[in-house]
């Protein structure tokens, strides 16, 4: 959290987004006054800087729309690791070729969906869920047309978090929009946008 503090002879400002918190005060004596003023500023400063006081009270609405979906859907996130080998056609050497994506766990059987560059030309998968745990996993189909693909890991149903899906029937241009994924073997991360 960033806040500013900044005091003059006659008040205290405290910015902290989106607000600001401006104290008056008046007194006779300036080095009294300068005193009280920095005491007053110290403690807002630790009062601020706390993490539980920026977390619950300067949130804004949309902020805390991102957390709360954040955390119900973070653990269906998964990151998978295609290893394959690719043959060249000119020296008909081959070369060993590996890739990663994220995907999302679709169900309680272990289904994963992912984009199928991410598996393309891969003989081989790995699965990485929320907590580290790495899974063999298989193909179970793809579409490369619609750049889709399913994959399956053999886990037993209480340890996975299937992704809650919605519909897009009345999505309209210009509203938010907001990916986890967890590319390059990266921690779950968001990212927001329209």
């Amino acid at each position: 959290m960033q806040f500013m503090v900044e005091v003059s002879c006659k008040q205290l400002v405290v910015e902290t987004p989106p607000r600001v918190m401006v104290i008056e005060v008046e007194t006779p004596q300036r080095g009294v006054f300068t005193k009280a003023l920095y005491s007053i500023a110290f403690f807002l400063v630790i009062v601020l800087g706390s993490p539980s006081f920026a977390q619950d009270k300067f949130l804004l609405e949309d902020e805390k729309n991102n957390i709360s979906v954040y955390e119900q859907v973070n653990k269906s996130v998964v990151n998978i690791t295609s290893r394959g080998v690719h043959y060249d056609e000119f020296s008909f050497y081959a070369y060993p070729t590996e890739g990663s994506g994220s995907g999302f766990i679709f169900d309680k059987e272990g289904h994963i969906i992912t984009n199928y560059h991410v598996i393309e030309n891969g003989k081989e998968f790995v699965t990485t869920l929320y907590n580290g745990q790495q899974y063999s996993t298989k193909l179970v189909g793809a579409d490369p047309n619609n750049d889709i693909a399913v994959l399956q890991i053999k886990i037993p149903s209480e340890k996975v978090y299937p992704c809650m899906l919605g519909s897009s029937q009345g999505l309209k241009v210009g509203q938010k929009v907001l990916a986890i994924g967890n590319p390059f073997g990266l921690d779950r991360t968001l990212t927001t946008g329209i």
